[in-house]
């Protein structure tokens, strides 16, 4: 079974990067487009990993921020894409795991998901655990 993760933006170079990345990882990738729409598939669906262009996307910080308040993602390892307008104390503030700044080439993409690569695999073991009851 492998990895999820939602991207959270409307930038082109942006999903034309971390798309392959992602893959070469072995994580597959649904892009949303939309800050709304994004908050409305994090409260039905759980992904290992979330993405999210806090600058370029109007309503970007929102999604971060209601992310911690929900329940089945509030634990999943939170990516913020930031251009300039947010700061990255800001964004961990608001519950980012990591940090990438625009423009993202594939060399820091691949170094940035592979150091968070464990913390998305730790979380999938943990968040699918079930009880047992031995005799």
């Amino acid at each position: 079974m492998g990895l999820d993760s939602l991207l959270v933006s409307r930038d082109p170079q942006v999903i034309d990067v971390l798309r392959p990345t992602l893959a070469k990882l072995s994580v597959d990738v649904e892009v949303c487009r939309g800050a709304h729409s994004g908050n409305e598939i994090l409260s039905s669906e759980k992904f290992d990993a979330v993405i999210v262009d806090c600058d370029d996307l109007q309503g970007g910080l929102s999604v971060l921020e209601s992310l911690r308040k929900g329940s089945s993602n509030k634990n999943s390892v939170t990516f913020a894409i930031l251009n300039g307008s947010t700061t990255t104390r800001k964004a961990f503030e608001l519950g980012a795991n990591f940090v990438l700044q625009k423009p993202i080439s594939p060399t820091n993409a691949m170094r940035c998901f592979g150091a968070a690569l464990s913390f998305m695999t730790r979380e999938r073991r943990r968040y699918f655990r079930h009880p047992l009851e031995l005799p």
